[in-house]
């Protein structure tokens, strides 16, 4: 989707580094990453400045730990999308299945069903989403799997259309990726 540069660098000058890019036509490009060593230094007005310390080490490792080998099912009909958050998801070390329809969906539910579902509310599909997912809620094979329901903001349905779709969590796009790591992890560990 194009995302990782423009993340990377914005996670860089967060940390108070800077990002350097070098490319050359035919030959490729090379990324330099730049981070602060000395944590006593000021910030010099780069971005906010974050110290990694053991505790900041071990709580990543925990989740990490926790969510190991967990699985999720991401549900969308936007192929990059779909994309983009399994590349993302990559960092918990969780199984990902994408699907792009409901036949899909269907399918993939019945022959191994996730750990966790993120589901596009909007998704095309035979029938009405609050009825797929009031069926799916109903069945005792799901009915213990959290739902984060998605949506696009131009197509966000009306706070009681949302409490009657029978979702756990929902999640607005275009994504904020602190919004789908903290989400993930209250329904994973």
């Amino acid at each position: 989707a194009g995302l990782g540069l423009a993340l990377a660098r914005t996670l860089t000058e967060m940390q108070g580094g800077t990002l350097h890019i070098n490319s050359q036509k035919d030959r490729g490009t090379l990324v330099t990453v730049s981070l602060p060593f000395n944590s006593e230094e000021p910030d010099a007005g780069r971005g906010n400045t974050m110290q990694v310390t053991p505790e900041r080490t071990d709580l990543l490792r925990d989740m990490v730990t926790s969510m190991k080998d967990k699985r999720i099912l991401v549900a969308d009909p936007d192929e990059r999308l779909c994309e983009l958050l399994s590349n993302y998801l990559e960092i918990f070390e969780v199984q990902t299945s994408l699907v792009h329809d409901m036949k899909s969906l269907i399918h993939e539910l019945q022959e191994n069903p996730p750990d966790l579902l993120m589901i596009d509310i909007n998704m095309p599909g035979p029938e009405n989403m609050s009825k797929f997912l009031y069926r799916l809620g109903k069945d005792r094979r799901f009915s213990r799997i959290p739902i984060l329901g998605t949506c696009a903001v131009h197509r966000m349905p009306d706070t009681g259309e949302i409490r009657n779709l029978s979702v756990s969590d929902f999640l607005r796009k275009p994504f904020s990726f602190t919004d789908v790591g903290t989400k993930i992890r209250k329904y994973l560990t």
